[in-house]
């Protein structure tokens, strides 16, 4: 998924024309690039829009600026300590060409149909995210994990990931992204002193 935003080049400033620019309805920015960074700015509730629905980090942008079109990575986000409103923004230009490593989300379904579960055992996510390899017209919105099956004791490795075509995994393919564990022993005391 490809999301646009217009962009405008902007004057390194002060902090003052920094806050001037976020009080006209737009947040600094810079895009690190091959051989250049460029200082810009964009439509700050457009950005807050798309963030909220999460996962931005994923998607491949492409910053319209004054017709041209660079594709390019969300690379880091600067939040207001108080406010919570975007402070700064880093892209990063990307090659459509060249695989590059993105983070993915990971989306745990059918949690209502797990045998584990339903035994009383609990979801232990141990990532909620995991690294791919790619070209960025393909990254992935998301990565899916089907949990209906798993059982107390089950875990889920990097390498149970199903990846689309294009997409490879990034890491070592052994490491637990998530598992189903019982209720400790401390647990079942409790349970029983209060009964």
């Amino acid at each position: 998924m490809t999301l646009s935003f217009v962009a405008k080049v902007r004057e390194v400033g002060s902090k003052g024309s920094l806050n001037s620019l976020r009080a006209s309805g737009y947040v600094p920015a810079v895009l690190y690039g091959a051989g250049r960074n460029l200082y810009l700015s964009v439509n700050s509730v457009q950005l807050l829009k798309e963030m909220s629905k999460g996962g931005m980090k994923s998607k491949l942008l492409e910053l319209d600026l004054n017709g041209e079109k660079i594709f390019s990575i969300l690379k880091d986000v600067q939040l207001h300590p108080v406010k919570d409103t975007v402070e700064h923004v880093d892209f990063k230009e990307v090659d459509l060409d060249v695989e590059t490593r993105f983070p993915v989300k990971v989306k745990f379904l059918n949690t209502d149909k797990c045998i584990g579960i339903k035994k009383g055992g609990v979801l232990n996510i141990v990532c909620d995210s995991i690294h791919v390899l790619c070209k960025p017209a393909l990254i992935p919105s998301y990565v899916e994990v089907d949990s209906s099956l798993l059982n107390i004791g089950s875990s889920v490795h990097l390498r149970d990931i199903i990846l689309p075509e294009g997409v490879t995994a990034c890491g070592d393919l052994g490491v637990t992204i998530a598992s189903i564990v019982g209720k400790s022993s401390s647990q079942s005391e409790d349970k029983q002193g209060a009964e």
